[in-house]
């Protein structure tokens, strides 16, 4: 796929069907906020989805060890320590993920199945007599990264992952790919609303065709906008993916 990376469209266009569809063009039913969320919601799951949205970002390393994930983070797929800062790398190295390692609460010492001090075990084997100090690490526990000792070393430590793509606001954030998805999601959403303040009026069936026809025309598994979006965004460009991944990145600071 071949477009600008800056074909987005902003919330205001993504609402102005969006009412249309839902019959809330003055927002009585719902808030433009309550729609904001859900245009959210809708990149969020996209996101998941997808993996379409790759970021990154340098983090300072606790004393304990133990880092709380960037806000929006579900996939990590690179870590590394560097000297220096976000401006100028003097120097970096992999840190490579260990299944099983925990921190202790204070950050001295850790826990894995497999590590330098196993002795008699049948499973796990005794990797020498101390451990490695030149290969750093990290493992994924209960939401926290958990890092060795010798990470402490380092001036930064640099986390690449799939993530949520970036909070939306008035600059346009939805790639056009998306729109229709989007729209789907929310419009759905608004009329389970619409549906449910209508019980027992005769607008009732009207608004729930409506739901039906919205709700099928995002979720059929061939031709449905949700699996379009999905498609489509796996066969973006990589520069293209790229370039526009560093533009919805800068709407987060």
């Amino acid at each position: 796929m071949t477009s600008s990376p800056f074909n987005l469209v902003s919330i205001d266009q993504i609402l102005s069907d969006v009412l249309v569809t839902v019959g809330d063009m003055d927002m009585k039913l719902m808030s433009k906020g309550w729609y904001i969320s859900h245009i959210q919601q809708a990149l969020e799951e996209l996101s998941f989805d997808t993996f379409y949205s790759k970021l990154d970002s340098f983090e300072d390393l606790p004393s304990d060890l133990k880092l709380i994930p960037p806000k929006g983070m579900f996939n990590l797929i690179d870590a590394f320590g560097i000297m220096g800062d976000c401006d100028k790398i003097d120097f970096s190295t992999n840190i490579y993920y260990k299944k099983g390692l925990l921190v202790g609460n204070k950050g001295v010492g850790i826990t894995a199945r497999d590590n330098y001090r196993n002795v008699d075990d049948q499973f796990h084997v005794r990797r020498g007599h101390s451990s490695t100090t030149d290969i750093h690490t990290v493992s994924m526990q209960n939401g926290i990264l958990h890092f060795s000792a010798n990470c402490l070393a380092f001036d930064k430590i640099r986390l690449i992952y799939n993530g949520v793509m970036c909070n939306i606001g008035e600059t346009p954030t939805v790639p056009t790919f998306f729109r229709q998805a989007v729209k789907d999601y929310v419009s759905e959403k608004g009329l389970e609303v619409k549906c449910a303040a209508t019980v027992g009026t005769n607008e009732y069936n009207h608004w729930y065709r409506m739901l039906e026809k919205t709700t099928a025309e995002k979720n059929n598994p061939y031709e449905g906008s949700w699996v379009k979006a999905e498609r489509r965004s796996k066969h973006m460009d990589l520069k293209e993916r790229e370039d526009l991944s560093i533009y919805l990145q800068k709407l987060n600071y």
